[in-house]
């Protein structure tokens, strides 16, 4: 009798750990962000911990430096139901970016927003990521493809490339 209780037990156990709730690379949250940004370069160690949130705005918000003179800014704005709504990259002005850090970084953050690998490319292309980066044009780039929306601003002081999933509704 005492071997039933001890299995049953144990295959309770068993089942409530093997069932249990793992992180998603999936999700439409800071978290799912964070677990494919990690999975897409391993020394990122990003978790939803790191960002300071600002409950009137609903938004999350983390800055990080790379190398000697690069600043970046990265916010996301969240919904009710906390799924990430829009993302926003600010960066101090880059000379080169091709092999820099931010900007794998950069399009790092773009592909776990989107998502989709696709989506992402398609979106870099066009608003031309690498020359947005690095010359100043005080024209609007926008770019759009299938339900995520991207536009990039280019000024003496900085860079704000801003991305919008249009599959939830702004609330």
């Amino acid at each position: 009798m005492k071997i039933k209780h001890y299995f049953l037990l144990f295959c309770l156990v068993f089942f409530i750990t093997a069932t249990g709730c793992a992180p998603k690379e999936n999700g439409d949250d800071l978290t799912g962000f964070c677990n494919r940004m990690n999975s897409y370069n391993e020394s990122y160690s990003l978790s939803p911990d790191g960002y300071i949130f600002d409950g009137t705005k609903s938004s999350y918000t983390r800055f990080f430096v790379f190398g000697d003179n690069t600043e970046l800014m990265l916010q996301f704005k969240a919904d009710k139901k906390n799924r990430i709504q829009q993302m926003n990259i600010a960066l101090t002005p880059q000379k080169s970016t091709a092999d820099s850090e931010a900007y794998t970084f950069i399009t790092d953050c773009i592909n776990a927003f989107c998502s989709d690998e696709k989506t992402a490319d398609e979106l870099i292309e066009k608003i031309n990521l690498e020359a947005t980066l690095t010359n100043v044009d005080f024209k609007t780039k926008s770019a759009e493809y299938g339900k995520i929306s991207a536009k990039a601003d280019t000024t003496n002081i900085g860079t704000v490339i801003s991305l919008y999933n249009d599959n939830y509704i702004l609330s």
